[in-house]
């Protein structure tokens, strides 16, 4: 299924849903299932919350798009996540994410919240495309998106 910018009515569901109030410029990415919202934009940095309810709708191109969209205009994705969601804090280390701080009974009494980052230059998904190898022949890069492991092909 395509990804598609979400109406401000999906939004304030799906941030009902995480328990989460938004604070600034939201704008939030979905493809049927799987939500991605990014608040709280900097000149160089953005927040990321997700919501997946079913693992199937989140796949390699969802990814790709999760990352394309806030890497095009900042380096860092900061992740806030409250620190007894064991699945999504597994879930943000295997895609990459570092935990950089916790503040405890930052999300509610009892829960922690954990501040996770990823650089630009260290997602797996998307490079900017200038960032490819040399020789990398990928058509997307062509088309200047990333979609290869770019390992990239030498000429």
């Amino acid at each position: 299924m395509a990804t598609e910018k979400m109406e401000p009515w999906q939004v304030d569901a799906v941030c009902d849903i995480l328990r989460y109030i938004p604070t600034r410029n939201v704008v939030g990415l979905h493809n049927g299932s799987a939500c991605i919202l990014y608040d709280n934009w900097t000149p160089n940095s953005v927040c990321v919350h997700s919501y997946i309810p079913e693992p199937r709708y989140l796949t390699r191109g969802f990814l790709r798009e999760m990352f394309r969209y806030p890497f095009e205009h900042v380096d860092w994705i900061i992740g806030v996540t409250p620190g007894d969601n064991d699945k999504a804090l597994a879930f943000n280390r295997r895609i990459g994410f570092a935990v950089r701080d916790r503040l405890p009974n930052g999300f509610d009494k009892g829960i922690d919240t954990v501040y996770q980052v990823m650089h630009y230059k260290t997602c797996k998904y998307w490079r900017r495309p200038a960032e490819h190898l040399p020789g990398c022949l990928s058509l997307d890069n062509v088309l200047g998106r990333h979609a290869c492991d770019c390992g990239a092909v030498s000429e």
